[in-house]
């Protein structure tokens, strides 16, 4: 998790390659026999907002272990559990992130809409219907 100026990106490096990083950028979260690291990932993203008010510094955002260190994290003891919450969360997203892709067209589609409306109404090729008896 980086946990020096964008605080919070959260990447799980899944096998044994060989990982490179600043040590003083981010912080590393291994070893763990109980916990699956994605449930850990979804864990820690939705307490980013927590953890980004731990950090230290206005101007350089800084997340020190000692501040993390007091946070804590319940889980589900068995790995199995964790990982069928894990999935749950993920099909979740990518529902979610169906919806957000449909509304996200459907506001482009308003906006089209709305330009078209707009250069017929000054080009004068809008016509207004006068309701039977007004003049």
């Amino acid at each position: 998790m980086s946990a020096v100026g964008t605080i919070g990106e959260i990447m799980v490096i899944e096998n044994e390659d060989e990982f490179y990083f600043k040590d003083g950028n981010i912080v590393w979260f291994k070893n763990f026999d109980s916990l699956d690291t994605n449930y850990l990932k979804y864990a820690l993203t939705a307490f980013v907002e927590k953890i980004k008010s731990l950090a230290i510094g206005a101007a350089y955002s800084a997340l020190t272990i000692e501040k993390l260190n007091k946070y804590q994290i319940s889980f589900p003891k068995s790995k199995t559990e964790q990982q069928t919450i894990v999935h749950q969360l993920d099909a979740l997203r990518a529902e979610t992130q169906k919806l957000e892709a449909i509304y996200q067209q459907k506001i482009a589609n308003l906006e089209e809409l709305k330009k078209s409306i707009l250069q017929k109404a000054f080009a004068g090729e809008l016509k207004t219907e006068n309701p039977e008896g007004m003049t």
